[in-house]
């Protein structure tokens, strides 16, 4: 394959040289290569025809074994608006190729195509020509030859907008970017029509009569809910011509809003993407319909429908900028240019450095779990260990009481009533007698309540249901306040240790009562039912709000307080549970329950009478 690619002279585009360097090349090789002439709307480097040219030679040069040799010629008059003449161009196409046959003409895009289909008959009335990628608006159908063909292209401009409102729905303005050649005012009418559906929704603004520098300044300052759709930008309204890659780069350079465009070779070069007319699909497409030709079929006979080659993808650099999200985009789209995160980089190194440290935390998370459940076990253990040093102390307390200071005073009470009754005594002697008599009868009777709240050995005597109706008579004698009992019979319920826990509890509440609620009435009550025992003290007093911060902060100190601590412990050695229910002005409810399924246990101090439980008088 020889091919010849050569922009000068820049009007008329082929270099003699070349052409005859390639002729030379395919008479050394002995072969017979197929003569392919390309003729180009605008010459090389414009987008997206050079991208179609590029790809239809490969494709069409792996489909000839014999080999293909390319004439590429530009027709320069077709960036210009009228003026210029074709008469020379005629004569020196006619002149170039006189002696040298042609196998296929291939007119590329609108300007070429009219160009070709008007001075055929004339030009090369007996070569084959296929049209190629030009929109099928451009084709004359009625100027068609037995021995002519066309590989259109059915473009869509309202998908573009339709992509538009699909991604950014709030978009209320779309700037279009659109030259001045005769090509380009072509497809600025075609656009006005189309786009009139979306009149009522969307305001055009159009581009044809800027230079590129003043559409720079005009796509950086857009109004917001803004989008820029990039059609043709071939000349500006100066006349100036533009490359499409390069033009593109300097409008999204400065642009405050995204671009859209129609064709995927602007992917890269700054529109966000869309359902976009694959440029390389259409150029194989075409070099296919070229090789059945040069492989002698009659190019009158190959009907092919207009191409609609589209490949729905976006740049995901775009997508960022504009903040478009991918859930907007169309199902089954492709996202070019995905950056990788540092999750993508480095994710087996992360998972592999998490898994690691995992397992360190994993170690220390258990050790620590370990270590606050032994620390537990151990604060357990004190605690129910300090309520039988408790108990502990409090009979040896009792003991005390009833055998040393509890003797002493009856002793004394005894002998200062011999004195008073065996002597005669003057008034004043024997009215102090009588005061001191009545003072030691006084203090007898708080040392036995003290020994009775330290020991209480009722238990034993009349059983635990009489043993918490003293207590609560008791206290009642020396408050303010009401107490009243509802109280079964649970007597043999329990083993005479649990029985001291239940009790114990009782008597706690019962105290913070007192000391804490000021309360006017309080309410006992205990049932007996056929698997538990429920004890519940309720009172009026002032309560506390669980919401309140300073409340909160009260409880929380009544938590930590040894008298509290000890009722949830002695609650748990019943297998029980305790709940306090209170709230700021109502008052406090606390209930015990307690199961009926243990019958022994060895965590409490044991019952069994004390020497001084055989002097319940004292």
């Amino acid at each position: 394959m020889v091919k010849i690619n050569n922009e000068e002279p820049r009007r008329y585009g082929v270099n003699l040289l070349f052409l005859l360097a390639a002729f030379a090349v395919c008479a050394a090789s002995g072969a017979t290569p197929g003569r392919v002439l390309l003729l180009h709307s605008f010459g090389r480097d414009f987008e997206p025809f050079d991208t179609f040219a590029g790809t239809f030679r490969t494709e069409l040069a792996q489909q000839m074994a014999g080999g293909v040799v390319f004439f590429d010629v530009n027709l320069e008059s077709a960036q210009f608006d009228g003026g210029q003449p074709e008469g020379p161009f005629t004569s020196y196409l006619l002149a170039l190729f006189a002696r040298n046959r042609l196998d296929l003409i291939v007119p590329i895009g609108g300007p070429a195509v009219r160009f070709a289909q008007a001075h055929r008959g004339y030009l090369f009335p007996d070569t084959p020509m296929l049209i190629a990628a030009t929109d099928q608006r451009h084709v004359n159908s009625a100027a068609f030859t037995t021995n002519d063909t066309v590989v259109a292209v059915s473009n869509s401009p309202v998908v573009v907008v339709r992509n538009i409102l699909q991604v950014l729905p709030g978009t209320t303005n779309v700037a279009v970017v659109i030259g001045n050649s005769p090509l380009e005012k072509f497809w600025l009418e075609e656009l006005r029509r189309e786009f009139q559906p979306f009149a009522e929704r969307v305001s055009f603004s159009w581009f044809n009569t800027l230079s590129f520098a003043e559409m720079q300044k005009r796509v950086s300052h857009l109004p917001p809910s803004s989008a820029i759709f990039y059609s043709l930008l071939y000349v500006d309204a100066e006349g100036v011509p533009h490359s499409g890659e390069q033009a593109l780069a300097g409008l999204h350079a400065v642009a405050n809003a995204p671009i859209f465009g129609l064709h995927d070779t602007e992917i890269g070069y700054g529109v966000v993407g869309g359902a976009l007319t694959d440029i390389q699909g259409l150029g194989r497409n075409t070099a296919l319909v070229a090789a059945r030709i040069l492989h002698g079929e009659s190019a009158g006979s190959i009907r092919t429908p207009a191409q609609v080659v589209l490949r729905t993808i976006y740049d995901w650099r775009e997508l960022q900028r504009w903040g478009i999200s991918e859930r907007n985009l169309a199902p089954g789209s492709t996202v070019l240019f995905r950056q990788q995160t540092l999750w993508g980089l480095y994710k087996w190194r992360i998972l592999l450095a998490l898994a690691a440290t995992c397992s360190v935390f994993g170690a220390v998370y258990y050790a620590r779990v370990a270590h606050l459940q032994a620390a537990h076990q151990a604060q357990v253990a004190f605690t129910r260990e300090l309520i039988l040093s408790q108990e502990n102390e409090r009979k040896r307390i009792a003991g005390e009481l009833h055998d040393t200071l509890g003797q002493d005073l009856l002793l004394i009470k005894n002998r200062l009533g011999i004195l008073a009754a065996t002597a005669e005594h003057p008034p004043e002697v024997a009215r102090q007698l009588g005061e001191l008599s009545q003072t030691a009868s006084r203090t007898i009777g708080d040392v036995r309540s003290i020994s009775q709240a330290l020991r209480p050995v009722a238990l034993e005597q009349v059983g635990l249901t009489k043993a918490i109706d003293w207590m609560i008579e008791q206290i009642g004698q020396v408050s303010t306040t009401k107490f009243s009992m509802e109280i079964d019979n649970i007597d043999g319920l329990l083993t005479p240790d649990l029985e001291i826990n239940l009790y114990r509890i009782v008597q706690e509440a019962l105290n913070n009562v007192v000391k804490h609620a000021q309360a006017t009435e309080v309410i006992v009550v205990a049932s007996r039912e056929p698997e538990q025992i429920t004890v519940s003290i309720l009172d009026d007093g002032r309560g506390f709000d669980s919401n309140d911060q300073e409340s909160e902060r009260s409880r929380q100190r009544r938590k930590a307080t040894l008298g509290l601590a000890g009722m949830v412990e002695r609650a748990k050695m019943l297998e029980g549970h305790m709940e306090i229910q209170s709230a700021q002005g109502i008052g406090t409810k606390v209930t015990l329950t307690v199961p009926l399924r243990k019958t022994a246990s060895s965590d409490t101090p044991s019952s069994s009478p004390s020497p001084n439980d055989k002097h319940p008088a004292l």
